[in-house]
């Protein structure tokens, strides 16, 4: 038990240190979520463009490098994974090596993204690296109306659809109610759908809006109530979460649940 109490305290002072390596970023908008942490650990470090548009998210055991084209539009995600979480773990005076830092493990996929005439994300293409060479998985499209994604399918490289999200708004633009749909021999099926409530806060997690699904990412206030309605066994069954708040002055979570979001220079402090 005494050495496995040491390892793990191992453990998390090497992912501390992995993560706490690369908070520096060239934007410095406080408004701009710079990482998520718990009481003592870094669980995420965002770094940004000179646009301030996300450029690198940083967590324990991953790494997303985010580009832009020539209209400043999100055009490709890469992706590293650390699987062995003892890895992250630099000795002084010892050479970095290759996966003990979640930026340099190699790149295993990447998504890219295409745009219509009208500037909204069409497409996106999932790509896995296999053996050195980038192989088609499967690709996201999108389906619009007012203006917002109400519809999102997951096609195989066959081009049949396999799966789809359905999306559905309030007022503000939130998403309202998000539904899961499978196919099988008889055609689609559904599988679950969600609710959302909100606060009327901002939301800091718009900085990665770019890569299209929406919910999370796209909502402008804060999810405090979600309640699932599951029909996977033909008999449906609901459950509920819901979240906590502290907010700063400017109106941004400082604190979610047991998560502390640091902005900018800012403390974290209310």
């Amino acid at each position: 038990m005494k050495n496995l109490i040491i390892l793990l305290t191992l453990i998390a002072i090497s992912l501390s240190s992995c993560l706490k390596n690369h908070i520096n970023s060239p934007c410095e908008n406080n408004s701009l979520l710079k990482q998520v942490t718990t009481d003592t650990l870094p669980m995420q470090v965002l770094t940004y463009t000179s646009n301030c548009q996300i450029k690198e998210s940083i967590e324990r055991y991953a790494y997303s490098h985010f580009l832009y084209n020539s209209q400043n539009r999100l055009s490709r995600i890469e992706k590293a994974f650390i699987l062995d979480p003892t890895v992250c773990y630099i000795q002084p005076g010892v050479d970095t090596m290759e996966f003990s830092d979640p930026k340099k493990a190699k790149i295993s996929q990447y998504f890219e993204l295409s745009y219509d005439s009208a500037g909204r994300l069409q497409k996106s293409d999932y790509y896995f690296i296999n053996s050195g060479i980038p192989q088609l998985t499967y690709t996201y499209t999108y389906e619009y109306e007012y203006g917002k994604i109400i519809k999102e399918n997951f096609i195989n490289t066959k081009g049949a659809i396999m799966q789809y999200f359905t999306y559905e708004y309030d007022s503000n633009g939130n998403v309202s109610k998000m539904s899961f749909y499978n196919y099988d021999q008889t055609g689609p099926k559904i599988q679950y759908s969600t609710t959302y409530e909100y606060d009327d806060k901002n939301n800091p997690f718009t900085i990665f809006a770019g890569e299209g699904t929406p919910g999370i990412n796209t909502n402008k206030n804060n999810i405090t109530k979600e309640t699932t309605i599951s029909y996977y066994s033909g008999d449906s069954s609901s459950y509920s979460h819901s979240n906590t708040y502290q907010y700063n002055v400017a109106g941004y979570p400082v604190k979610a649940n047991n998560l502390i979001y640091v902005y900018g220079n800012d403390s974290i402090s209310e």
